[in-house]
């Protein structure tokens, strides 16, 4: 173990270890950096796409996510347990049809 350690803490070691962190350090900078663009270019997606909702799309949203947090709900609270089905289709439903709007419909049709 003392042999270990010593040839760990040489300076030459310690070097090579500074070179693969700065090495790691770079390539996690690269790809929080594509990550990064890559979020932006979907949240501008998805701004895009919502700029032709109508109201009736924006009520659909409300929609799904108040049934999604009433069914978040349903798990910690006994009072909605016997709704939960209803909740949940409520969100599935209303899910479906935002994803259909948002990625599938042509709006130029």
């Amino acid at each position: 173990m003392k042999q270990y350690l010593s040839e760990a803490l040489r300076p030459e070691a310690l070097r090579g270890y500074t070179q693969a962190a700065r090495a790691y350090a770079k390539t996690a900078y690269e790809y929080a950096g594509t990550a990064s663009s890559r979020a932006s270019d979907f949240v501008q997606y998805l701004l895009d796409r919502a700029r032709g909702f109508s109201a009736f799309d924006f009520a659909v949203c409300k929609v799904c996510l108040l049934s999604l947090g009433l069914w978040l709900g349903t798990l910690f609270a006994s009072f909605f347990k016997r709704f939960r089905v209803f909740i949940f289709l409520g969100f599935i439903f209303s899910y479906l049809y935002l994803i259909w709007r948002v990625f599938l419909r042509n709006d130029n049709d």
